[in-house]
């Protein structure tokens, strides 16, 4: 019976530690996918619309061609 408890214990670390990980990959896929929205959105925007947000439409562009991966 105690060599049981031993064998099971390592098995529910590591079970919680994949629960984390598992946790932490769907996070960076929900922020990849938020970037390319927002990328997207950022694409459809007016001219006038830059002026508000204070930016120019080169400087959108120059943003959404970087990778989705890197903030």
């Amino acid at each position: 019976m105690a060599m049981l408890i031993r064998r099971e214990l390592p098995i529910r670390t590591l079970v919680a530690y994949a629960k984390r990980a598992t946790f932490g990959v769907h996070e960076v896929i929900a922020e990849w996918r938020r970037r390319v929205r927002m990328c997207n959105e950022l694409l459809t925007l007016g001219d006038h619309d830059f002026r508000d947000m204070g930016c120019t439409r080169d400087e959108a562009n120059a943003e959404c061609r970087r990778p989705f991966w890197r903030a």
